[in-house]
Parts: structure tokens; sequence; C-alpha cells
């Protein structure tokens, strides 16, 4: 990436809001994708938009910021502010991608289905998200005027997928179960600050692979499942927690045995809560290890090489999905993730030794044009 600071751009945002938002989008997009006005690429970069808008202006809430755009002007300065702290970095990723993001700025969204969907997601997470905090206190102060405006939100969204969500009771399982991962920590065996759940941690790796994806001059398709592929990937967490590294090295029989469990949980727990026609892609990003590339051929499964996937099958009928790429991803965020913990303070023997063992790791790997090494030597710096 010709850019290290959007790599290392920790949002100083809680990503797992979106991460929970962009599951739930999953599902409601499903019922969509074969409408002609559909493209996935126009959700995930909305959410991508939010996240980038959103950590710039993270010290208004809310309410005071959509108060501050109803006014054309003051619209204006706050676009203008955000651009000024943004512009360097994403201008070197990609010009392309630069200027729809100061569309979404300026307001240029449309009302195409994939912006209802993300829309309809947005309104499903913060539900989900307040329950938790009516449940614990329902006679709390506003509780009552915030629940009367969420159903009056909710009531605009006539998506088909909403309606399969308040039928199904399985299909809030599987938001439920998404939503999991809120709890599920990371680095559980090291003291770490700031603490990271896995459902940010997931958001981000998505977040990260989408981009770099563009980096490597990915087909949309193959963009699409990178970060769908990063989004899931720890899913199964929420069915056996985050098994340390370490332990499985020591201790063989448990990586073996971990693995066969991990897919019969995940099948029986949450591939079984989708519809069956979704559920070998969905196999595919929550239930398959990161850091092997697939692509359809004569419509079966097959492994590729890094090489192959940037080049011969980098076309969408190939339906192609870079698993390595996205490991780069998830490493990246370990990386960043065990350097801010150290200039924190935090300064155990295990942080240190991840942040250079995955640094050694990528010292001279390349990925087509995207220089990894050159990546984390930059972030090393």
């Amino acid at each position: 990436m010709n850019c290290p600071q959007v790599a290392g751009f920790k949002c100083p945002v809680t990503l797992d809001y979106q991460a929970h938002r962009m599951m739930i989008a999953y599902f409601l997009g499903k019922y969509e994708e074969q409408k002609p006005d559909f493209k996935w690429s126009e959700v995930i970069e909305g959410a991508i938009f939010s996240v980038l808008e959103t950590s710039v202006l993270t010290d208004l809430k809310w309410n005071v910021k959509e108060h501050l755009k109803r006014s054309p002007t003051r619209r204006k300065k706050l676009n203008e502010y955000v651009l000024q702290r943004l512009e360097p970095l994403l201008l070197k990723l990609d010009e392309s991608f630069l200027i729809r993001f100061k569309g979404y700025l300026n307001g240029n969204r449309s009302n195409k289905i994939g912006r209802r969907v993300l829309l309809a997601a947005g309104e499903h997470a913060r539900e989900w998200e307040f329950r938790l905090l009516e449940n614990a206190n329902p006679e709390g102060y506003e509780i009552q005027k915030i629940r009367g405006s969420m159903d009056k939100e909710k009531s605009l969204h006539d998506l088909y997928g909403c309606r399969q969500l308040h039928k199904y009771p399985k299909y809030r399982n599987f938001v439920d179960i998404c939503g999991e991962l809120r709890y599920q920590g990371r680095w559980s065996h090291t003291h770490i600050a700031p603490r990271i759940d896995v459902l940010g941690h997931s958001m981000y790796v998505a977040t990260m692979s989408y981009l770099f994806s563009i980096e490597v001059g990915a087909c949309e398709r193959q963009r699409v499942n990178n970060f769908f592929l990063g989004l899931f990937h720890d899913l199964a967490e929420t069915q056996t927690r985050d098994v340390r590294g370490p332990l499985k090295k020591d201790v063989p029989v448990i990586d073996d045995t971990l693995d066969e469990l991990t897919r019969e949980m995940m099948e029986r727990e949450i591939v079984k809560l989708l519809p069956p026609s979704w559920q070998d892609e969905f196999r595919g990003w929550a239930v398959t290890e990161t850091g092997k590339n697939f692509v359809i051929l004569e419509g079966r499964k097959t492994e590729v090489t890094n090489d192959e996937i940037l080049s011969k099958y980098n076309t969408n009928n190939y339906n192609p999905v870079c698993g390595y790429l996205v490991k780069i991803a998830d490493n990246l965020s370990a990386f960043i993730e065990s350097s801010q913990a150290i200039k924190n303070g935090c300064e155990s023997p295990e942080l240190q030794a991840a942040r250079y063992s995955i640094s050694k790791n990528y010292e001279r790997k390349l990925l087509g044009k995207f220089d990894v090494g050159l990546l984390f030597r930059e972030l090393s710096s």
C-alpha cells in the first residue's frame, strides 16, 4: 500500500457497531442482490465512508452532528474539515475511491437499494444495542422516547429481509450470534490498552482487506469476497473462543481436534440458521481458514496461487477470494494492536514477540504490486 498511514489509522471510535451493521447488511442484501441496481461494493463503501467520517467527527454526539448538517453552510464546513484530515491519506491510496468519498460527504446518496439496505441494517444494529440498555434499565432516562423514535425509523424500512427478520426467530438468532463477538476480547491473556473486542477487529480486517484489494487491482467480485471473508473470519470464536497459538503448538492434538469441532459447531449452531442457498458461500467466509485462495472452476471450488488469483483468475466470473490478502490484513491488525499497546505502556513479552514476528514474517513479501514488507517497515519506523 502506498500509504502506511491509512493502514495504521485506527479509528478512535468503536468499530463493533459498524461490524454488526455490516453483518446484518449481508443478511438483508442477500435478498436484494439479484436486482439490477444493487451493488455490494456500494454497500461496503458506504459503511467504510461512514467509519472514516465518524472517526474525524467522533467528538460530536450524533444529534449535534445531524443538527449541524441541516444547515448547508455548516455541512460544508464539516465536510471541509473531514477532507482536510483525510484527503492526504486517501489520495495516496486511490483517487477514484477519494472521489466517491467526496460524493458521500456532499450528499450524493441516491435512494438505491444498496443505500436502503445499509440504512435498514444500521437501524437493526442500533436496536440490538438499545435492547441491552432497555432490558437493564427499562425506566431509565429517555428510554421510552428513544424506543418511540426507533420504532418510527424502523417502520420506514420495507425491505423483504427486514420482514424475514421480524418473522423468523432463527434469522434473529443469526444476528444475535454475530453480536456476541462484542463480548469476545482479543489478547485475553495479556494486559493491553485499549481493550479490543473481536467484533471491532473484524470490521478493521474487512476494511483493510477491501482497501488492499483496491491496491492490488482486484476485480469487483474479489473485493467484495475479501471484505466479507475479513468480516466473518472470526465468527467461529462465538463457539470456541480464541485458542492461543502457543497452546495449539505445544499440544498438537488440540489443533486437529479444534478444527474438526469448530466446523461441526459452525454447521450446527450458525450455518443452518441461514437459507440453504446461501450456506455454501457463507461457509467460504466463516468456516474456511484464512490464508488460502479459491476460485470457481467448472462449478467447483478450486485452490489457486497468489499470482493466479491476481492475474489469470482476476475476473468476476471466477468468483475469486484471496485468503492470503485477508490474512495480511488480520496480521496487520494484530501488529497495530500490539504496537499501540506497547506505546501505551503495556510492555509484555507476548506483545513484543507478536510485533516482531509479524513484521519479520512479511519483511520481504509481495502480493502483486503490493509491497507488504515495505508497509510493515514503514509502520515500524
